[in-house]
């Protein structure tokens, strides 16, 4: 919300673009994700102010989607410890995008008139869990494990996730309820696919920059395979986040 008086600063002072801080997944408002919906309470200032702006989301970082394998050799790169669930099937679509490619697009977006008063999701590559597995595999010579985690499962650890939350009395951001709230976006609900992009208004810069070549996925394994990756948020503040410690 700390954003609310930049925008009415902007309002005043006649700015030409507001970018909002969104840069997230693909998913609507209205209880899917507390995230989300924050995101839109700051979105609905910037139309009462009628400040002209661009929404700029990116789905899920390269960087938080890979699965370790046995050897270890990806194990320093990877920020979350769990990183070898399947999620219900493994079949849904999801939007990826380098974390490095952000900057890029972002340059082009914001010099762009066609992304005024818009909704635009950044595309570095669109896949199945199945499909990365796959890739890994091809890539790293070595079989990654998997545990299946059920659509069920995931639906029954985000109530458990909100109950705890509830009972605790705490209020505002809770690192249980975010993580488990992305697993069923993007997982159970599929959200944060190019086709529910486009449903929701999203202009994809695939359309957009047709001569931009992004970072894709394999390109990203590869390098972690090799060892030329960085560890985002090397300095352990994620983590802590997650383990519900204070930031």
């Amino acid at each position: 919300m700390s954003q609310i008086p930049l925008i009415q600063a902007a309002a005043k002072a006649g700015t030409k673009r507001f970018v909002p801080c969104s840069f997230g997944t693909v998913c609507p408002p209205g209880g899917v994700m507390a995230l989300r919906d924050t995101k839109e309470v700051v979105l609905n200032a910037i139309l009462v102010a009628k400040v002209p702006y661009t929404v700029i989301d990116v789905g899920f970082w390269h960087q938080l989607s890979f699965p370790t394998v046995p050897s270890g050799k990806m194990d320093y790169a990877a920020t979350f410890p769990d990183t070898n669930i399947i999620y219900a099937s493994g079949t849904a679509k999801n939007i990826l995008t380098d974390k490095r490619d952000i900057g890029r697009f972002v340059a082009r977006i914001i010099k762009d008139e066609r992304t005024i008063n818009q909704k635009v999701v950044t595309v570095g590559d669109s896949l199945t869990q199945n499909q990365i597995w796959d890739i890994v595999e091809r890539a790293g010579d070595e079989k990654v494990p998997k545990t299946h985690v059920s659509a069920e499962e995931v639906v029954s650890q985000l109530e458990a996730a909100k109950a705890e939350a509830a009972a605790s009395g705490k209020t505002g951001f809770n690192a249980a309820v975010a993580m488990q709230s992305y697993s069923y976006s993007k997982f159970v609900r599929e959200d944060n696919c190019l086709v529910n992009a486009k449903y929701l208004g999203y202009l994809d810069t695939r359309e957009l920059y047709p001569d931009f070549k992004p970072i894709n996925f394999e390109q990203f394994v590869r390098e972690v395979l090799q060892g030329e990756a960085k560890k985002p948020y090397a300095n352990g503040q994620l983590e802590s986040i997650v383990r519900g410690e204070e930031p």
